[in-house]
């Protein structure tokens, strides 16, 4: 449905500017995070995500009672579902609910860039469109992360961000009108789509072999790039234990232990000059995991064993969350006996005797522990799988977008 050109601006105008909020937010979000948490409560994201549902759906109700949207039965059904799905969503995000809100500002961006694209677009391509910019929205958030200190690049948010703009465009699609009355196929929102879903594989294939390797190359290529700490993919392994369930590692068995043989002095005398939880933070900027896996990963476990065992001993009025740390506690140290045990015994993270007994008591018997401790790792697929498939799909999309270059 072609709008007036101002209008069109206007709405590009919105769009630009929810954009700029999204990216000019990410070098202070971890700052507003730790103060609204210090301060209100992190519970807050959550509140905040709920209340924006809220919000949308009154906004559904208004919409319709313009004309604007068609609620029938079966489309309310489905509105209901999803404002469902959405709630469920952020709910089981409550561990951490400050991750909520990407629905809320990809939610967003996905309805402003529906109404941009309406001025040009029309039927199921219109909104192919819309996923595919706001999808590209979505890894582009990640990539500046990755090169903003102090904020970390996480496949997990591109799969949330995504979520929201999918979610959003699947509550108000089968309300549009236009949508329901445009016959055949528009094919320059086809071409499009595919070509901005062209750009997002790119994208991703970038993100899947920026590994240590490609790094040690673009440092040395690149002015300045030195600076960027962090790579966006690393591959390694999930290893299964039958005593007590499983951990992540970038080193295979054979590595991990012929490493803690011949580095074990080495690394304690690391670890030991750095205890703190202050020096615990200054550790994760000196020595990234890609570039020593071993005192890095060892650092880990140690942390989050002291900082669950601490948990452990200021919740000894309630038994089930201190079994629950406990067991947490005790499954990091178990890793940690079984799989760097010279390090851990010439270091002075050791736990005597007597304390380990305790943990084991407390925390022994329950489910099999698998650490989440590096679970960044890709283990599942081998990067070369990866290019490949995401190849495939490039060629496909471009094939597509050729294919309706002709039949516009």
């Amino acid at each position: 449905m072609m709008q007036p050109a101002s209008k069109e601006r206007s709405n590009w105008a919105a769009v630009f500017l929810w954009v700029l909020f999204i990216y000019g937010s990410i070098p202070l979000a971890r700052s507003l995070q730790e103060w609204v948490s210090a301060s209100v409560g992190k519970h807050l994201f959550l509140w905040v995500t709920f209340t924006a549902l809220a919000l949308a759906a009154i906004g559904m109700v208004r919409a319709a009672r313009r004309g604007q949207l068609l609620l029938t039965l079966p489309v309310l059904v489905c509105v209901c579902t999803v404002f469902s799905l959405y709630a469920w969503l952020t709910w089981s995000l409550r561990g951490n609910p400050e991750e909520s809100f990407h629905f809320v500002q990809y939610g967003v961006l996905s309805l402003l860039l529906l109404r941009a694209f309406r001025s040009r677009l029309d039927g199921w391509p219109l909104y192919f469109t819309v996923a595919m910019a706001g999808i590209g929205f979505g890894i582009i958030d990640e990539l500046i992360q990755w090169l903003v200190p102090l904020r970390y690049f996480d496949y997990r948010d591109i799969g949330l961000n995504t979520l929201g703009v999918l979610l959003a465009l699947l509550a108000i699609a089968p309300a549009v009108q236009p949508f329901r009355r445009y016959p055949g196929t528009d094919f320059r929102g086809l071409q499009l789509g595919c070509l901005l879903a062209f750009v997002n594989l790119l994208l991703l294939a970038f993100c899947v072999s920026n590994t240590p390797a490609l790094r040690s190359w673009y440092i040395n290529v690149i002015p300045g790039s030195e600076r960027i700490g962090e790579v966006t993919a690393e591959y390694g392994f999930y290893h299964l234990d039958s005593r007590f369930g499983g951990f992540y590692s970038r080193l295979d068995l054979q590595e991990l232990a012929h490493q803690d043989r011949t580095r074990y002095g080495e690394v304690a005398a690391v670890l030991d000059q750095l205890r703190s939880d202050q020096a615990y933070h200054q550790f994760v900027t000196r020595f990234p995991a890609y570039q020593d896996p071993l005192l890095a990963e060892a650092r880990v476990h140690l942390f989050r064993r002291d900082r669950y065992a601490a948990m452990a001993r200021q919740a000894a009025d309630a038994a089930q969350r201190q079994q629950r740390y406990a067991h947490i506690a005790h499954g990091e140290n178990t890793i940690l006996e079984l799989y760097f045990p010279n390090i851990l015994h010439h270091s002075g993270y050791a736990w005597p005797s007597a304390v380990r007994q305790r943990w084991e008591e407390l925390g022994g018997d329950g489910p099999r522990y698998h650490s989440p401790v590096s679970n960044s790792l890709i283990t599942r697929v081998s990067q070369a799988t990866l290019l490949g498939v995401l190849g495939i799909l490039m060629v496909t999309t471009l094939g597509v977008a050729c294919w309706a270059a002709t039949r516009k």
